[in-house]
């Protein structure tokens, strides 16, 4: 009997420092961070300058012209602050016409973004993520239209005492780094299902129900997931400080749909995405997404947790500007990030015990901000639980890292109900009992035909569905047959 492992742990968490500063003042107001419990932060003040607005910056209605085809720029101005690595720009207004719309430009690397009346609100108003500390925003309007402005009230930016991405336990804190043995053993990854929560210090993924899923203590106390998803992450600088991932492969975090912080095999967060705003794409079609299962490996199978977990090990450049990357037993803070924190990272493990009551137990790699990452079966892709816990250490040889599995009744019943009254139909489902839940999806047309209620929409996963894998059936009730996200190849 392995001893009580509650006892000796912390939940894994990451946090993102930022704060508001307000766009057209010297001086910002009282700041603030999220955080992801048991951490706990200060809440830091700035007091560096910001350019000054010019003349129409938040007043001036500008009207666009009487004829043309296309929009034209009728106005522009810089938004530019001092000592951050990135930037958000949050508008409090707008008026955009019909055909009008905003272009911001990052001054440091170009990457652009596009809003109009309609992303604008998907997005709550507020910009993708721009690499250094200005941002040039033009204004477009449509022919005939009249009026149109847009406000500035303020900027989210970087902790300049923490910036990005900063760790800061409480004094004496113990922070588990969760390495399941003597070395970090991940290894870069570039897995396109996977991305970054930047105001969540913590990982999200894709599925294929059209949901994304990270773990429910990533979300602030009422169950709110903020900001934006970002895929296909570039390295960090030499002393751990994050890059943002080019404009079009972030996505905004449009709603929570269900979230759960209660600990070991009971911490989950469902939650929806946006389109990006200049592809128009939402994720899952432009990034894919994890088949899932309930299905339960045996004892000792590979499984693997790929996931955006801070990155000691070597130790970085450190300097001005570093994050908290490492503890010691004190809880003393370490600036020792080096270029692979915060990226995408991957390892493989063991399932050890695996279902423990409602969490998957594995002996996989992982660091503070793998919360929420996906526990996958190795073998087959498929992803079975939310990496959430950890407690895999050189101290604690008996404890293992965690996730809350995907058969967890709240969960499985969360992810059912995402696109509410829908069989499905996934090639991929791993499951011996198929009853057309998201979680034992049918495998073939033939079983969908003999099983699924009369009336039912049969919602049909991405993929190839040949007529020798039972995929030629007769119909004996009304049914209706959607492609969910994408392209679906039925028979030959």
């Amino acid at each position: 009997m392995k001893p009580d492992r509650h006892a000796h742990r912390a939940a894994i968490a990451g946090i993102a420092a930022f704060f508001v500063l307000p766009a057209a003042l010297a001086k910002s107001e009282q700041g603030f961070r999220l955080i992801a419990e048991p951490y706990a932060t200060g809440s830091p003040r700035f007091d560096g300058p910001v350019a000054a607005p010019g003349d129409g910056w938040s007043d001036s209605a500008v009207d666009g012209v009487e004829s043309g085809a296309v929009a034209q720029p009728v106005f522009s101005t810089t938004v530019k602050t001092q000592q951050t690595p990135w930037l958000r720009v949050h508008f409090a207004a707008h008026q955009l016409g019909d055909g009008g719309y905003l272009m911001l430009t990052s001054a440091l690397d170009g990457q652009t973004q596009r809003l109009d009346a309609a992303s604008l609100p998907i997005w709550q108003n507020t910009s993708a993520i721009f690499n250094g500390d200005e941002v040039q925003i033009d204004l477009y309007a449509g022919p005939g239209d009249t009026g149109v402005y847009f406000t500035v009230d303020h900027l989210l930016v970087a902790d300049p005492e923490d910036f990005a991405f900063g760790f800061s336990p409480e004094p004496g804190t113990q922070i588990e780094t969760s390495i399941c043995g003597d070395f970090d053993d991940r290894s870069g990854s570039n897995d396109p299902r996977v991305g970054r929560l930047f105001f969540g210090g913590c990982t999200g993924w894709l599925v294929h129900n059209g949901a994304a899923l990270t773990a429910g203590h990533c979300g602030t106390p009422d169950g709110n997931i903020m900001g934006v998803i970002e895929f296909n992450v570039p390295l960090s600088s030499s002393n751990g400080v994050p890059f943002a991932a080019p404009v079009n492969d972030q996505y905004p975090v449009t709603g929570v749909m269900a979230s759960e912080s209660g600990g070991e095999g009971a911490d989950y967060a469902v939650f929806s995405v946006g389109p990006n705003s200049n592809t128009g794409l939402f994720p899952h079609r432009s990034q894919g997404f994890f088949h899932m299962t309930s299905a339960v490996p045996v004892e000792g199978t590979t499984l693997r947790v790929t996931g955006y977990g801070i990155d000691p090990f070597p130790s970085g450049t450190g300097g001005a500007g570093a994050p908290c990357c490492d503890w010691d037993d004190d809880g003393a803070c370490d600036f020792s990030c080096n270029s692979r924190n915060l990226t995408q990272q991957t390892d493989t493990g063991s399932c050890d015990d695996c279902l423990a009551g409602t969490a998957i137990e594995h002996t996989v790699d992982t660091m503070p901000a793998n919360s929420g990452s996906p526990v996958i079966w190795n073998s087959i892709d498929v992803a079975i639980a939310i990496h959430a816990q950890g407690g895999c250490d050189t101290v604690f040889s008996d404890f293992d890292n965690a996730g809350t599995w995907l058969g967890y009744g709240p969960l499985s019943t969360s992810l059912q109900n995402f696109l509410p009254n829908r069989v499905w139909l996934d090639a991929a489902s791993p499951q011996t009992i198929r009853t057309g839940h998201v979680l034992r999806a049918f495998r073939n047309i033939a079983e969908t035909a003999q099983s699924a209620p009369s009336g039912s929409t049969i919602a049909i996963v991405t993929g190839n569905y040949p007529a020798a894998s039972g995929n030629a059936a007769t119909f004996n009730r009304p049914m209706t047959l959607t492609a969910h996200l994408g392209t679906v190849r039925l028979g030959n």
